[in-house]
């Protein structure tokens, strides 16, 4: 079996939850003899951010010294994307080697892709892992781990065909992955906040607030001062004050690991978040942003001067004319397009008065001056790969 048969078999495996529910994966797990404990655990969940805070937690423990494993989703190219170890992607050549040991099990794609990263982790002798949850956090595979730490990014409404159609509701999905007695960071407001502080408590876990570790101090460029350091991080966007803010909070409070302002400031110097405020052409500028959910747009939009032209295109499921109002001032002109053809929304000209060009590349191609493409990780990273 090579890397394209196995990632074709993964991805036919898609087990229905109600014939194949989180204890019978958990069961599973254990009879691979719960490889995910013998790896230390930073567990990251929330509706926005979580991948620019596993990234942060990620460059920062590799400053420090650290082994560190990562697996993040979805990907922007390849599959390979999701499972890194310091700085260097799982080869195809691993994953098709290690889903070939679990292929009898009844997994689907991503709870084989948990498995994979673990499986991978312990062969590279990792110090420790920085791991993303995919979806909520409660039944989400990646909740078999027993994290040092947990953080939950932020909590609004995303997935509610699977979390829940309230805010309480997808809070406590999200604070699932809170474990007994370990500490717990958010950057949760309320109502959501109530919901993780009592599931804290309940689990006597002590949860806390960052409480501006670092601070921005300069808007174009950013820049950001922490215990009297100035640095600029190579990632921009405003947004990301919360998100490495959080990250330090997550750090500061996880049990044995030694973590300096120094290994803070260069770590956020050398950060990269593929597909958050990415430049991937200079002139004339072009922008990257997988922002795809009224959350993500709000704070894309509050970090961003004005383009020339957005490349606009979402899931159907998404409430994209509240996400193109919100982007309405950010720009001159909007370009529609499909991000993918078979469960994309499909705007009309005639109802939003819009050029809409169906391809992406093309969309992009004709785009004029400086331009965001935003709105689906998909289309980001279709654009990504061209560009």
């Amino acid at each position: 079996m090579d890397y394209s048969e196995a990632v074709s078999e993964m991805r036919e495996d898609i087990s229905d939850p109600d014939e194949f529910g989180f204890e019978e994966y958990r069961e599973q797990v254990r009879e691979l003899g719960d490889l995910q404990k013998q790896v230390p655990v930073i567990h990251v969940a929330g509706t926005n951010g979580k991948g620019s805070v596993c990234n942060i937690l990620y460059q920062i423990l590799r400053e420090a010294g650290y082994s560190v494993g990562l697996f993040t989703g979805p990907h922007l190219g390849e599959l390979v994307e999701r499972i890194e170890v310091d700085g260097e992607l799982i080869e195809r050549e691993e994953i098709a080697d290690l889903y070939r040991e679990i292929r009898n099990k009844d997994f689907s794609m991503f709870e084989s892709l948990v498995i994979i990263a673990f499986k991978h982790y312990i062969n590279q002798d990792v110090d420790i892992a920085v791991i993303e949850t995919g979806c909520g956090g409660k039944r989400d595979a990646t909740n078999i781990v027993e994290p040092e730490i947990s953080a939950i990014t932020n909590v609004g409404l995303d997935h509610s065909d699977i979390l829940g159609g309230t805010i309480p509701e997808i809070a406590e999905e999200k604070a699932g992955i809170i474990k007994e007695g370990k500490p717990s960071v958010t950057q949760a407001e309320e109502p959501a906040l109530s919901v993780i502080k009592e599931k804290a408590l309940r689990k006597n876990s002590e949860l806390s607030k960052p409480d501006g570790h670092v601070k921005k101090v300069n808007e174009r460029p950013l820049e950001f001062s922490h215990k009297g350091k100035t640095f600029r991080p190579s990632v921009q966007g405003d947004y990301q004050e919360k998100n490495i803010n959080l990250a330090v909070e997550a750090l500061k409070r996880a049990e044995n690991l030694e973590i300096s302002a120094k290994d803070i400031s260069e770590g956020l110097e050398e950060l990269e978040v593929p597909g958050r405020m990415e430049v991937i052409r200079k002139d004339p500028e072009l922008v990257l942003d997988g922002a795809h959910n009224l959350g993500g747009i709000k704070a894309l939009s509050e970090s961003i001067k004005k383009f020339d032209t957005v490349v606009f295109g979402c899931m159907e499921k998404k409430p994209y004319m509240e996400m193109l109002k919100i982007l309405r001032p950010n720009a001159d002109s909007f370009v529609l397009t499909l991000p993918d053809k078979n469960h994309a929304w499909r705007p009309s000209e005639e109802e939003l008065d819009f050029e809409v060009v169906d391809d992406p590349v093309e969309a992009v191609d004709g785009a004029e001056g400086r331009t965001l493409v935003t709105g689906s990780l998909h289309l980001v990273g279709e654009i990504r790969g061209k560009f």
